[in-house]
């Protein structure tokens, strides 16, 4: 009897195993869809680096392109709330930005009737992430492949930053 369970949790395991040397497409966990990938897509100040340090690099590019490029809409003014946009977009097999998508929206922070606010935040989510240049797409088992990525762009007001400091 445990011979036969042992053979049966072999052929289990074997044909588990070779399942995941497929090439994966993509992980649905309901809200939230991963998709593996061994190297990222490479943004221009952050080639050449090793793997650790490339993710590293390419955060703190995303920041800084954010930083630089974030215009506040008009009406964002007088508004206390830090907006957290998330913003998913498509980095092609040729480096190429495409498909870019609000994923959770400005809507979740005001009412209906602030509904022209809502979309100047999510337009300029979306132009600012359509900002984003690649030189190197990324890779999977050696071959350039499709990456989804998700950003947040974090709009808050500087006049009311520099009042809650002092």
């Amino acid at each position: 009897m445990i011979r036969i369970l042992l053979v049966i949790g072999y052929i289990l395991w074997h044909f588990v195993g070779v399942a995941q040397v497929k090439e994966p497409d993509s992980l649905d966990y309901g809200d939230i869809t991963i998709t593996p990938i061994e190297y990222p897509p490479t943004m221009l100040n952050c080639e050449g680096l090793e793997n650790g340090k490339q993710r590293s690099c390419m955060n703190a590019e995303i920041v800084k392109l954010i930083r630089n490029n974030l215009a506040l809409p008009l009406g964002f003014d007088s508004i206390d709330t830090i907006v957290r946009v998330y913003v998913s977009f498509i980095v092609d097999t040729t480096a190429q930005v495409s498909d870019i998508e609000i994923s959770l929206g400005a809507d979740r922070y005001f009412s209906e009737t602030q509904s022209d606010l809502i979309k100047k935040l999510n337009s300029e989510a979306i132009r600012v992430v359509g900002l984003f240049k690649y030189t190197e797409p990324g890779h999977m088992l050696g071959k350039a492949v499709r990456q989804k990525m998700t950003v947040p762009v974090t709009f808050s007001n500087p006049e009311k930053e520099k009042t809650t400091e002092e």
